[in-house]
């Protein structure tokens, strides 16, 4: 077997050292010009290492910082490709006031300096920068190569997304999680599985809610509905029978229709009757003195000197008797009194009741519904 010497093997082979390292250049804020690559396997491990004991933005934050200060190849035209470590002066603490020469791994030295100092914005756009450099040497390291077997079938790629999102999730805070898959139209299994118990137990409610509206409506008493009102049968009216006639020609039902009430009668004021005096010269004749009534008889005493009230009232009949006698009464020289005005009769109708209306005050509906006072029994859930 030959032998070969070193350094003329690794100047043959010198294009397979850094095979497969993608640069991609980014400008931070318009000041620092970075280029960033993609990492070594040993470099994932060590960031994995690094951020094992990490929990929710402690771990975002260091898994981000841990790619950026091991991708970072050049800063503001300083070249770091070759180097490894950095050579720094520190105090020494043994000997106060005095300083000594450290090496520092030029990520460990990088992170102190610099990348610590950067603001989340800075850090997540140097992050999204090396994701770029590891998806196009992924599509380089593809380039014009043909495999009789496809490297993975969509199924396996699914599975392998999905892993490596089951590994973020326990790493992740769950909001951050949540609202990750929200954005994307996915949910997690036990979010989903709350979702399902929320609605079982909104349905619960819901039929027991129902429930108890069926159990207040059985307490409550059957409203029944009035039959309806019979309709008034109409009938002929009656043929008047006819009425006795009275001696002055008319029927009793004529006699009451013309009758005049008797707190509207027109009451007659006695007026003197005066005659005038040709009339009576003429018609009335000569009033003969009265003789002298024979004297009572002994014992009953006679009348006084203006006469009772008998005698008056005789007297003037007799004087009405040859007045009608005479015709004085029907003369014009007779002033009667004049007839009072006719007093107007107010009668008051009664409405005509309708029966329906009439049904619905006496025989209302009874209210139905539930007791605005009543509250259902509180039931466990």
């Amino acid at each position: 077997m030959g032998t070969l010497s070193a350094r003329n093997l690794r100047e043959s082979l010198q294009k397979a050292k850094n095979i497969g390292i993608v640069e991609e250049r980014v400008t931070l804020f318009g000041d620092v010009e970075l280029v960033v690559r993609n990492l070594r396997p040993d470099e994932y491990e060590a960031i994995q290492a690094e951020c094992k004991d990490q929990e929710g933005l402690d771990y975002l934050y260091a898994f981000q910082e841990g790619h950026v200060k091991r991708a970072i190849v050049e800063m503001n035209g300083q070249d770091l490709r070759d180097v490894e470590f950095v050579e720094d002066e520190e105090e020494d603490p043994k000997k106060p006031g005095t300083t000594k020469k450290v090496k520092h791994e030029l990520a460990d030295w990088l992170y102190k300096n610099f990348v610590s100092t950067w603001s989340k914005e800075a850090l997540y756009v140097a992050f999204r920068k090396v994701e770029d450099a590891v998806e196009r040497a992924e599509k380089r390291a593809k380039d014009g190569i043909e495999f009789l077997t496809p490297d993975e079938t969509d199924e396996d790629r699914l599975r392998r997304l999905v892993g490596e999102l089951k590994e973020l999730e326990d790493a992740l805070p769950a909001k951050l999680v949540d609202h990750v898959f929200d954005e994307n139209g996915l949910m997690r299994k036990s979010t989903a599985d709350e979702i399902k118990r929320a609605m079982e137990k909104a349905g619960e409610l819901a039929r027991a809610e129902e429930e108890a509206k069926k159990a207040a409506a059985a307490a409550q008493p059957a409203i029944v509905t009035p039959p309806p009102a019979p309709q008034p049968l109409v009938t002929p009216p009656p043929q008047p029978e006819p009425q006795p006639q009275s001696e002055s020609g008319l029927s009793p039902a004529d006699l009451m229709r013309n009758r005049q009430p008797m707190n509207q009668a027109s009451v007659d004021v006695p007026q003197p009757v005066v005659i005038s005096p040709g009339a009576r010269q003429n018609t009335v004749p000569a009033r003969q003195p009265q003789q002298p009534s024979a004297a009572p008889p002994d014992g009953i005493p006679g009348p006084s000197l203006h006469g009772s009230a008998a005698v008056r009232s005789a007297r003037n009949a007799a004087l009405e008797a040859e007045a009608d006698a005479a015709g004085a009464l029907a003369t014009g020289g007779q002033t009667l009194p004049a007839k009072p005005a006719e007093v107007p009769i107010i009668e008051k109708r009664q409405a005509q009741i309708d029966p329906k209306a009439a049904a619905t005050v006496m025989d209302p509906k009874p209210r139905g519904g539930i007791n605005p006072h009543y509250r259902p029994p509180p039931r466990g859930v």
